[in-house]
This record gives C-alpha cells, sequence and structure tokens, in this order.
C-alpha cells in the first residue's frame, strides 16, 4: 500500500467560505453579532472549554523578540508575546487582531504550521502560497472582530473602528472587501444592506 503524500500547503479559502468559519466560531463562543468582545475571554474560557488539547501560552518578549505571536498544532496551541497579550487584555486594536489572525490559523490552516515571521519581514501582497495564507488569516481576522451583519450597516470607517475595536485600518479594508464584492450593487441591494425598507 503506498503512502498518501500531505499536500505542502493548506487548501485556499474564498472569502464566503472564511465569512462562514468566523460565524461558525461566533456560534461555538457564544458571540452572537455582537460588535465587541473580549478576544483573550474568548480564547481562554470558550475556545479552551470546546477544544481541550488546546492552550494559550504566553511567552516573555526575550522568547520571542519580533515575533508578535504564531500557531502551533504539536501540540495546538497559540504562542504569543507578553506583550501583545497584555495589550488584547486592554483592548489594544493591533494586540486584538494580531490574536484573531491566529485563531485564522488554528480554524483554516489546522495542522500546517507556520514559521515564525516577524511582522517587518513579512511581504505585503506576497502572491506565493504562504502570502495566500497570512492574507486568509488576516480576513478571518476581520470578519471574527467586524461581523458582516454590522460591517454592512456602516459606511465609515472609523465608526466602524470605535465600535469594533479595531484600528481605522482594519475597518477600512473590512469595509472596502464588503463593498468590492458587490460592485454591481443596486439602490435596492443597498437599501436590503442597511436594512432599509
Amino acid at each position: 500500500m503506498t503512502k498518501e503524500r500531505r499536500a505542502k500547503y493548506p487548501k485556499s479559502f474564498a472569502l464566503e467560505a472564511i465569512e462562514e468559519q468566523t460565524q461558525g466560531l461566533r456560534r461555538l463562543l457564544a458571540l452572537g453579532d455582537s460588535p465587541y468582545f473580549n478576544v483573550i475571554a474568548a480564547i481562554e474560557n470558550g475556545l479552551c472549554r470546546h477544544l481541550p488539547q488546546f492552550a494559550l501560552e504566553v511567552w516573555p518578549l526575550g522568547k520571542l523578540g519580533k515575533v508578535e505571536a504564531f500557531t502551533a498544532f504539536s501540540p495546538v496551541r497559540i504562542i504569543v508575546r507578553e506583550d501583545i497579550y497584555e495589550g488584547a487584555c486592554k483592548d489594544d486594536a493591533r494586540a486584538r487582531f494580531t490574536m484573531a489572525h491566529e485563531l485564522g490559523h488554528l480554524c483554516l490552516h489546522w495542522g500546517f504550521p507556520r514559521p515564525r515571521l516577524a511582522p517587518d519581514a513579512q511581504i505585503p501582497n506576497d502572491p506565493s502560497p504562504k502570502g495566500r495564507i497570512e492574507k486568509e488569516a488576516n480576513q478571518f481576522a476581520a470578519s471574527l472582530l467586524m461581523p458582516r451583519t454590522v460591517a454592512n450597516r456602516i459606511d465609515d470607517p472609523h465608526r466602524l473602528a470605535i465600535l469594533c475595536r479595531v484600528s481605522d485600518r482594519a475597518a477600512f479594508y473590512r469595509i472596502h472587501n464588503l463593498w468590492g464584492q458587490n460592485e454591481d450593487l443596486t439602490s435596492e441591494d443597498l437599501r436590503k444592506l442597511f436594512g432599509i425598507k
């Protein structure tokens, strides 16, 4: 019997599939469509309860250097730098996004560990499979922190950022990605998006 070769990279996810994954995680963690939630409590109290083999590990700055966080699978865990963990506990927008990004790797890329890269070592708009994986984790984080039902009703990135406690930049990209999917919107479509009869 021949041994099956494992793929080098995880399968790719369309934005709609990522939206479904985040909605599933929100349901599992009983977050509903709340525009804000405590990401650390959701991980420590919710995810750990549903995924017993999972752990969140906080490592000192000296041990991780420029790497803010990463996801590992043997054992299953998210390792986060101490300052990022503390920032997420205090609702720092970047730290919250970093934690949600790692949840994206956990949910979308199960079993495919990534090399630890400092943010300044990552290439923006990287077309490689590694770049695609990072983009998917970012889309997951944006969808988790800014649910579609909330983001579709707000056309001002700054208002969305304040409501969901994310950065203005993250909110801008979230709105752009959602509206960019619907370039042929009619006036009726827009009214539906905003809940106007």
